[in-house]
């Protein structure tokens, strides 16, 4: 299917099904055959637009995923974990439904012997859900309560994230620290609408109640609290709506309304007058803090889904080959090489290094290289390149000496440096099957989004 017209980058928001169904999908098409994804990925970046600084990855990624044609994202790839975060905001919004009602109606009960009272429905409705929040904005605020979550949900992802691929089971673990801290911002945020339901359940329970039926409120509490006490709390929660008088209890309210179990009230149609109070603290102290939370809380998930949707050796993978081929390349794309096999001719451009006489380049490294000889490669390497060429024998089977090498041009060329491995084929052959598989299952291991296995076409 060849692409005609350009498509055009747009900022996008990222959800989280969405950033595990790319990384699922390009997981399943690292097994695809090398040169059909070049090609596709070439076609598709001729459609996008030049390099733009409004244009981040994240644009590009979704850009390409939106232009990938119906029968190439054909098969399924989705599972449990993404079947859960479908299910998680309604099913929490209506289990809030649920609560809130149930609570409501419960706190809500008046038989005519004595008033609901007031300190009991707020406690029930206001106290212990604020509670809860205040916990929950510590344990957001504070990054060792937060890493401790974030380790009881990469525990749980156990169960709810199978691999997507054979490599992506080597990589399992990987997967846990990737979505674990997504994780618990989505949880973060699909709770609130539990909390959310909760309150909208509560407010609609006290207007249909107090609408269809006859409800007394009162207040009453064996601590030595007088009606001064109860006054000043009522006025310190009704600041925020000051100028509806009806919702803020005047003084003779709170002190006609006080009652005790072996008494009588004196002037019961006075204790009808509490309701205005009661709906407007739901409303501005029950469901407004949460909406607001909410609010944080999704430019949070919205921020840790964009850098998990980048945090992949794939997307990286693709984001290279896309530069490479767009209309107007990116000075940072990974360059095509032609690497042949030792004893031929060098590349023709970029920074490269052979692994164990993998191709005839001047920088070479092997198994036998003293501390002394690996700081001295280090040190010959150019200062900030944008990405670092390794070159293997794609017939041998990858050993930790390789990955400790690994390890240490890491450490010299810093975090944003792209390491592209290039595991070579036999002349006259390509990697197989199993070949490749070793070699993705090494970088899986490395748990590092910007190494990636290269083409080795």
């Amino acid at each position: 299917m060849r692409h005609t017209h350009t498509t055009t980058l747009e900022p996008v928001r990222p959800s989280p099904d969405l950033c595990i169904e790319i990384h699922a999908w390009l997981e399943r098409d690292a097994d695809a055959n090398p040169a059909d994804r070049v090609n596709r990925d070439a076609d598709i970046g001729r459609r996008l637009p030049g390099d733009q600084p409004a244009h981040s990855p994240v644009d590009t990624v979704i850009a390409w995923w939106r232009t990938l044609s119906p029968d190439a994202i054909g098969f399924e790839t989705a599972h449990p974990f993404r079947s859960t975060i479908q299910l998680a905001i309604p099913l929490l919004f209506f289990t809030g439904l649920l609560l809130g009602l149930s609570v409501t109606s419960v706190a809500l009960t008046y038989t005519g012997d004595h008033p609901v009272n007031i300190l009991v429905l707020l406690a029930a409705i206001l106290v212990l859900p604020n509670l809860f929040l205040a916990f929950t904005c510590l344990t957001a605020a504070i990054p060792r309560m937060r890493r401790d979550y974030v380790t009881l949900l990469q525990t749980l992802l156990r169960r709810w994230l199978p691999a997507t691929s054979e490599a992506a089971r080597l990589d399992l673990a990987g997967h846990r620290l990737r979505y674990g801290r997504l994780s618990y911002w989505f949880a973060l945020f699909a709770i609130q609408f539990l909390s959310i339901g909760f309150f909208c359940a509560a407010l609609a329970t006290l207007l249909v109640t107090i609408t269809f039926s006859d409800v007394a409120f009162g207040w009453s509490s064996t601590l030595q609290l007088n009606p001064a006490h109860i006054h000043v709390i009522t006025e310190a929660l009704s600041l925020p709506w000051l100028w509806l008088e009806d919702a803020r209890p005047t003084l003779e309210l709170v002190t006609g309304s006080q009652f005790f179990k072996a008494e009588a009230i004196d002037d019961p149609e006075l204790l009808g007058a509490w309701w205005p109070f009661v709906a407007m603290s739901v409303l501005v102290w029950g469901l407004l803090p949460r909406l607001l939370f909410l609010a944080w809380v999704r430019r949070q998930l919205h921020t840790h889904t964009s850098v998990c949707l980048l945090d992949h050796p794939e997307v990286t993978a693709l984001l290279d080959r896309l530069a490479q081929h767009s209309a107007t390349p990116s000075a940072s794309a990974a360059p095509a090489m032609d690497l042949p096999l030792a004893p031929t001719a060098s590349p023709t451009n970029g920074t490269a290094i052979s692994w164990n006489q993998a191709a005839d380049l001047p920088l070479q490294a092997s198994l036998g290289d003293t501390d002394t000889a690996r700081a001295e490669l280090l040190a010959s390497l150019p200062p900030g390149p944008s990405h670092i060429t390794v070159v293997t024998k794609g017939w041998e089977p990858p050993l930790l000496a390789f990955n400790d090498f690994l390890e240490s041009l890491r450490g010299h060329l810093g975090e944003d440096t792209r390491i592209i491995i290039k595991p070579m084929p036999l002349p006259d052959s390509k990697l197989s099957e199993d070949e490749r598989y070793a070699w993705r299952a090494v970088v899986g291991k490395l748990r590092d989004a910007k190494i990636y296995i290269g083409s080795e076409t």
